[in-house]
Formats: structure tokens, C-alpha cells, sequence
């Protein structure tokens, strides 16, 4: 495993040759192609910000639909259409109880 350095993203020919630990030339010279990439600093922190935009946005998100719930249930208003499309009820909810005397029921 060896180090080593270059000014830009792509393939670059690299020449290695290798050395015995007193210092003399073992084997030929050896050339191979190599792919170079780098995720530089810059670009992890423009995708950190990204994604904490959006974890941001989400609490903002449930933060204002928990708040106009809590403040739907406080103002009564709980019993109203749970979309703005919604139709509103027109009859009150029906009664378990029998219908009283005179009183017209629709079969």
C-alpha cells in the first residue's frame, strides 16, 4: 500500500517498481492505469446541508399541522370536514334510541 497524489479526477498511468528492505530494485518496472475519484470536502458539505434542510423541513411540517390540530380542538371546530374539499355533515349523528310519537320516519 503506497500514497500518492494528483491534481484531477479520471484515469492516470501510474509506474511502480518495488524495492527489498535493503534498498535494491526487485522485479521489472510495472505500469497500470488507475482510476482517480475524490469527493472533495466541498462537495460533503453542500450534501450535508441538503439533508439538513430537509430533516429541518420536516419538523417545521409537524410542528404547524400538530399546532392547527391543538388549535381546531380548542376552538371546537374538531367535529368540522378533516379536508378543506370535504363536504360538510348535513344531519346530526344518528340516535340509538326509538323515534318518538308523530314523529315522520323515512324507511
Amino acid at each position: 500500500k503506497f500514497d500518492t497524489a494528483t491534481s484531477a479526477n479520471g484515469r492516470a498511468q501510474v509506474t511502480a517498481r518495488l524495492y527489498t528492505e535493503d534498498g535494491t530494485q526487485y522485479g521489472e518496472e510495472m505500469t497500470f492505469t488507475v482510476k482517480v475519484s475524490e469527493v472533495t470536502p466541498t462537495v460533503l458539505l453542500v450534501i450535508a446541508g441538503g439533508l439538513l434542510l430537509l430533516v429541518l423541513a420536516g419538523i417545521r411540517m409537524y410542528s404547524q399541522r400538530k399546532r392547527a390540530m391543538a388549535s381546531d380542538t380548542a376552538d371546537g371546530n374538531g367535529d368540522g370536514p378533516e379536508q378543506p374539499s370535504d363536504p360538510t355533515p348535513d344531519t346530526g349523528p344518528e340516535s340509538g334510541a326509538p323515534s318518538g310519537t308523530g314523529e315522520k320516519v323515512e324507511r
